[in-house]
Protein backbone atom coordinates (compact mmCIF):
# COMPACT_ATOMS: atom_id res chain seq x y z
CA UNK A 1 0.00 0.00 0.00
CA UNK A 2 1.51 3.41 -1.23
CA UNK A 3 0.69 6.52 1.08
CA UNK A 4 2.59 9.58 1.87
CA UNK A 5 5.15 9.94 4.38
CA UNK A 6 2.86 12.46 7.42
CA UNK A 7 4.88 13.38 10.27
CA UNK A 8 3.30 16.38 11.13
CA UNK A 9 -0.22 17.74 9.53
CA UNK A 10 1.79 21.33 9.37
CA UNK A 11 4.03 20.02 7.00
CA UNK A 12 1.11 19.18 4.57
CA UNK A 13 1.85 21.00 1.73
CA UNK A 14 -1.82 21.71 -0.15
CA UNK A 15 -0.49 22.83 -3.42
CA UNK A 16 0.72 19.69 -3.98
CA UNK A 17 -2.55 18.26 -4.62
CA UNK A 18 -4.08 20.71 -6.20
CA UNK A 19 -1.49 20.49 -9.18
CA UNK A 20 -1.92 16.36 -9.16
CA UNK A 21 -5.81 16.90 -9.94
CA UNK A 22 -5.12 19.58 -12.12
CA UNK A 23 -2.53 17.59 -14.08
CA UNK A 24 -4.20 14.43 -13.71
CA UNK A 25 -3.65 12.09 -17.24
CA UNK A 26 -7.00 11.01 -16.47
CA UNK A 27 -10.23 12.37 -18.42
CA UNK A 28 -11.96 13.99 -15.81
CA UNK A 29 -15.70 13.30 -15.90
CA UNK A 30 -18.67 16.38 -15.94
CA UNK A 31 -20.79 14.47 -13.25
CA UNK A 32 -24.92 14.95 -14.78
CA UNK A 33 -27.89 13.61 -12.34
CA UNK A 34 -29.48 11.28 -14.57
CA UNK A 35 -32.64 10.43 -12.57
CA UNK A 36 -33.67 6.73 -12.21
CA UNK A 37 -37.40 6.26 -12.51
CA UNK A 38 -39.06 4.09 -10.01
CA UNK A 39 -42.86 3.17 -10.32
CA UNK A 40 -43.55 4.05 -6.94
CA UNK A 41 -41.59 4.66 -3.38
CA UNK A 42 -41.62 1.01 -2.41
CA UNK A 43 -38.57 0.13 0.56
CA UNK A 44 -38.07 -3.53 -0.48
CA UNK A 45 -36.59 -2.56 -3.94
CA UNK A 46 -34.81 0.28 -1.95
CA UNK A 47 -33.03 -2.38 0.33
CA UNK A 48 -32.87 -4.46 -2.76
CA UNK A 49 -30.28 -1.99 -4.02
CA UNK A 50 -28.63 -1.27 -1.02
CA UNK A 51 -27.45 -4.49 -0.96
CA UNK A 52 -26.22 -3.84 -4.28
CA UNK A 53 -23.98 -0.92 -3.49
CA UNK A 54 -22.98 -2.64 -0.71
CA UNK A 55 -20.59 -4.84 -3.08
CA UNK A 56 -19.79 -1.99 -5.37
CA UNK A 57 -18.74 -0.37 -2.86
CA UNK A 58 -16.61 -2.96 -1.48
CA UNK A 59 -15.10 -3.23 -4.95
CA UNK A 60 -13.56 0.62 -5.28
CA UNK A 61 -12.94 0.35 -1.45
CA UNK A 62 -10.45 -2.97 -2.10
CA UNK A 63 -9.18 -1.11 -5.75
CA UNK A 64 -8.07 1.83 -3.85
CA UNK A 65 -6.07 0.12 -0.91
CA UNK A 66 -4.36 -1.69 -4.07
CA UNK A 67 -3.92 1.25 -5.35
CA UNK A 68 -5.40 0.21 -8.75
CA UNK A 69 -7.89 2.49 -10.79
CA UNK A 70 -11.25 3.35 -9.72
CA UNK A 71 -13.89 3.05 -12.21
CA UNK A 72 -16.30 5.55 -12.24
CA UNK A 73 -19.42 4.04 -13.22
CA UNK A 74 -19.92 1.73 -10.52
CA UNK A 75 -19.85 4.80 -8.27
CA UNK A 76 -22.01 6.77 -9.99
CA UNK A 77 -24.54 4.03 -10.27
CA UNK A 78 -24.58 4.18 -6.59
CA UNK A 79 -24.58 7.79 -6.24
CA UNK A 80 -27.57 8.17 -8.90
CA UNK A 81 -29.58 5.59 -6.72
CA UNK A 82 -28.89 7.43 -3.46
CA UNK A 83 -30.23 11.00 -5.28
CA UNK A 84 -33.00 9.31 -6.77
CA UNK A 85 -34.39 7.64 -4.01
CA UNK A 86 -34.04 10.79 -1.79
CA UNK A 87 -35.52 12.65 -4.23
CA UNK A 88 -38.54 10.58 -4.15
CA UNK A 89 -38.70 9.51 -0.99
CA UNK A 90 -36.80 11.13 1.84
CA UNK A 91 -37.78 9.08 4.32
CA UNK A 92 -37.64 5.55 3.12
CA UNK A 93 -34.53 6.33 1.61
CA UNK A 94 -33.03 7.61 5.10
CA UNK A 95 -34.41 4.70 7.01
CA UNK A 96 -31.89 2.99 4.58
CA UNK A 97 -29.20 4.68 6.44
CA UNK A 98 -29.96 2.77 9.52
CA UNK A 99 -28.05 -0.48 8.21
CA UNK A 100 -25.18 -1.14 9.66
CA UNK A 101 -22.47 -4.41 8.53
CA UNK A 102 -20.58 -4.09 11.77
CA UNK A 103 -18.47 -6.94 9.94
CA UNK A 104 -17.73 -4.33 7.60
CA UNK A 105 -18.19 -0.23 9.18
CA UNK A 106 -16.27 1.48 6.40
CA UNK A 107 -18.57 0.13 3.43
CA UNK A 108 -21.75 1.06 5.29
CA UNK A 109 -20.74 3.72 6.90
CA UNK A 110 -19.43 5.35 3.08
CA UNK A 111 -23.59 5.06 1.69
CA UNK A 112 -24.91 5.83 4.48
CA UNK A 113 -23.35 9.28 5.16
CA UNK A 114 -23.90 9.24 1.12
CA UNK A 115 -27.57 9.29 2.18
CA UNK A 116 -27.83 11.60 5.16
CA UNK A 117 -25.52 13.58 3.18
CA UNK A 118 -27.78 13.98 0.53
CA UNK A 119 -30.84 14.94 2.17
CA UNK A 120 -29.40 17.71 4.06
CA UNK A 121 -28.43 18.97 0.56
CA UNK A 122 -31.76 18.64 -0.79
CA UNK A 123 -33.26 20.64 2.28
CA UNK A 124 -30.50 23.06 1.89
CA UNK A 125 -31.94 23.56 -1.88
CA UNK A 126 -29.29 22.10 -3.63
CA UNK A 127 -29.53 21.75 -7.44
CA UNK A 128 -29.96 18.05 -8.66
CA UNK A 129 -26.17 17.90 -10.56
CA UNK A 130 -25.00 19.37 -6.96
CA UNK A 131 -26.60 16.24 -5.01
CA UNK A 132 -24.88 13.98 -7.79
CA UNK A 133 -21.44 15.49 -6.70
CA UNK A 134 -22.11 15.16 -2.60
CA UNK A 135 -23.39 11.84 -3.00
CA UNK A 136 -19.86 10.84 -4.73
CA UNK A 137 -17.75 12.79 -2.88
CA UNK A 138 -19.53 10.96 0.00
CA UNK A 139 -19.11 7.71 -0.97
CA UNK A 140 -15.79 8.26 -1.27
CA UNK A 141 -15.29 10.45 1.81
CA UNK A 142 -13.43 8.18 3.84
CA UNK A 143 -11.67 6.19 1.07
CA UNK A 144 -8.00 7.17 3.02
CA UNK A 145 -9.22 4.78 5.71
CA UNK A 146 -8.56 1.86 3.15
CA UNK A 147 -4.79 3.02 3.35
CA UNK A 148 -4.39 3.17 7.98
CA UNK A 149 -1.48 1.06 8.78
CA UNK A 150 -3.25 -2.20 10.10
CA UNK A 151 -6.65 -0.89 9.63
CA UNK A 152 -6.31 0.67 13.28
CA UNK A 153 -10.21 1.67 13.14
CA UNK A 154 -11.03 -1.76 13.14
CA UNK A 155 -9.22 -2.43 16.69
CA UNK A 156 -11.41 -3.36 19.34
CA UNK A 157 -9.40 -1.52 22.38
CA UNK A 158 -9.12 1.84 23.25
CA UNK A 159 -6.36 3.78 20.60
CA UNK A 160 -3.73 5.50 22.13
CA UNK A 161 -2.32 9.13 20.92
CA UNK A 162 0.15 7.91 18.12
CA UNK A 163 -3.14 5.47 17.04
CA UNK A 164 -5.50 8.28 16.61
CA UNK A 165 -3.11 10.21 14.37
CA UNK A 166 -2.33 7.44 12.34
CA UNK A 167 -6.00 7.56 11.89
CA UNK A 168 -6.68 11.02 11.02
CA UNK A 169 -3.87 10.66 8.36
CA UNK A 170 -7.00 8.96 6.09
CA UNK A 171 -7.42 12.53 5.02
CA UNK A 172 -4.09 12.83 3.74
CA UNK A 173 -4.59 9.19 1.95
CA UNK A 174 -7.84 9.73 1.12
CA UNK A 175 -7.19 13.33 -1.29
CA UNK A 176 -3.87 11.68 -2.11
CA UNK A 177 -5.37 8.25 -3.45
CA UNK A 178 -8.47 10.03 -5.11
CA UNK A 179 -5.76 12.98 -6.86
CA UNK A 180 -3.55 10.03 -8.33
CA UNK A 181 -6.78 7.54 -9.88
CA UNK A 182 -10.14 9.35 -9.83
CA UNK A 183 -11.74 10.44 -12.75
CA UNK A 184 -13.60 12.93 -11.12
CA UNK A 185 -13.14 16.84 -10.71
CA UNK A 186 -11.33 18.04 -8.01
CA UNK A 187 -13.81 19.47 -5.41
CA UNK A 188 -15.01 15.67 -4.79
CA UNK A 189 -11.80 14.83 -4.02
CA UNK A 190 -11.21 17.38 -1.36
CA UNK A 191 -14.64 16.47 0.08
CA UNK A 192 -12.24 13.37 1.87
CA UNK A 193 -9.53 16.03 2.62
CA UNK A 194 -11.82 18.52 4.36
CA UNK A 195 -14.37 16.51 5.56
CA UNK A 196 -12.91 16.53 9.68
CA UNK A 197 -12.20 20.28 9.40
CA UNK A 198 -14.87 22.53 11.62
CA UNK A 199 -16.25 25.84 11.51
CA UNK A 200 -14.34 26.83 14.68
CA UNK A 201 -11.28 26.10 13.78
CA UNK A 202 -11.06 22.86 16.24
CA UNK A 203 -10.81 20.05 13.29
CA UNK A 204 -8.23 18.54 11.00
CA UNK A 205 -5.90 18.00 9.08
CA UNK A 206 -5.10 22.38 8.68
CA UNK A 207 -7.90 23.60 11.15
CA UNK A 208 -9.87 25.61 9.01
CA UNK A 209 -12.46 28.08 10.10
CA UNK A 210 -15.70 29.18 8.84
CA UNK A 211 -15.76 29.97 5.14
CA UNK A 212 -12.81 28.43 4.47
CA UNK A 213 -14.35 24.82 5.17
CA UNK A 214 -16.12 24.09 1.80
CA UNK A 215 -19.72 23.71 1.72
CA UNK A 216 -19.83 20.04 0.26
CA UNK A 217 -17.08 19.15 3.26
CA UNK A 218 -19.49 20.93 5.64
CA UNK A 219 -22.61 18.93 4.69
CA UNK A 220 -20.06 15.39 4.14
CA UNK A 221 -19.08 16.24 7.83
CA UNK A 222 -22.19 16.86 9.72
CA UNK A 223 -23.87 13.45 8.25
CA UNK A 224 -20.00 11.70 8.97
CA UNK A 225 -20.39 12.21 12.80
CA UNK A 226 -24.54 11.58 12.83
CA UNK A 227 -24.17 8.46 10.98
CA UNK A 228 -20.86 7.26 12.91
CA UNK A 229 -22.24 7.89 16.36
CA UNK A 230 -25.17 6.47 15.69
CA UNK A 231 -24.03 3.16 14.18
CA UNK A 232 -23.08 0.65 16.65
CA UNK A 233 -19.69 -0.59 16.85
CA UNK A 234 -16.58 -3.74 17.40
CA UNK A 235 -16.30 -1.55 20.63
CA UNK A 236 -19.57 0.49 21.61
CA UNK A 237 -23.03 0.64 20.91
CA UNK A 238 -24.69 3.75 19.43
CA UNK A 239 -25.42 7.08 20.93
CA UNK A 240 -29.05 8.04 21.94
CA UNK A 241 -30.03 11.03 19.35
CA UNK A 242 -30.36 13.52 22.56
CA UNK A 243 -26.33 13.20 22.47
CA UNK A 244 -25.59 13.03 19.15
CA UNK A 245 -27.42 16.58 18.68
CA UNK A 246 -25.61 17.38 21.54
CA UNK A 247 -22.51 17.08 20.25
CA UNK A 248 -23.45 18.37 16.54
CA UNK A 249 -24.37 21.59 18.03
CA UNK A 250 -21.55 22.22 20.12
Amino acid sequence: IDTPQVESFDNVDESSFEKKISSSSFKQIDVKFEKIEYEKSDLEVFKNEYKQSVALTEEFIKSARANKEIEPEAIMQIARKIVSQVVLDPKNAVTLSEFNTLNNYLISHSINTGYMAVLLGKLSNMSEDELMELAIGSLMHDIGMAKVKDLLWTRPEKLGFDDIFDIQKHTIFGIDTLSEILKFKGNIAYISYQHHERLDGSGYPKKKHGLQVPKYARIVGIADVFQAMTSSRIYRGSYDLQHVFSTLMR
